[in-house]
């Protein structure tokens, strides 16, 4: 393991709850309509791609249950915009995946 691994787990976790906190109280319509919410958990999701996409091999091999190769991409397409910025899968992103990442990301920091 990468003495970096730790660090990019908790730049993770630390975007995860970013995420978590400033939407737990927000309907779909409440996202859609603050564009500096959506622009802030834009770039938290790109945080965690890239924290991702930094990972050794040795931590993306042993923890491979996680969709590791999903974050990454997901940043790729919001830092180069292709196709521009799809809030709807933004807002999915948030309901379903941001949730159970917290949870997974903590135990890998609990075991390293």
């Amino acid at each position: 393991m990468k003495n970096n691994d730790k660090e990019r787990l908790e730049h993770i976790l630390d975007s995860v709850n970013f995420i978590l906190k400033y939407t737990q109280h927000k309907t779909e319509d409440d996202f859609y309509r603050d564009d500096l919410l959506k622009y802030a958990i834009q770039k938290h999701i790109e945080i965690i791609g890239e924290a991702a996409n930094n990972l050794s091999n040795t931590i993306i091999e042993k923890y491979d249950k996680i969709e590791w190769r999903k974050m990454i991409d997901t940043r790729h397409l919001y830092i180069h915009h292709y196709n521009g910025i799809d809030w709807t899968v933004v807002w999915k992103i948030v309901q379903q995946n941001i949730p159970t990442l917290e949870p997974a990301i903590e135990n890998i920091l609990k075991e390293i």
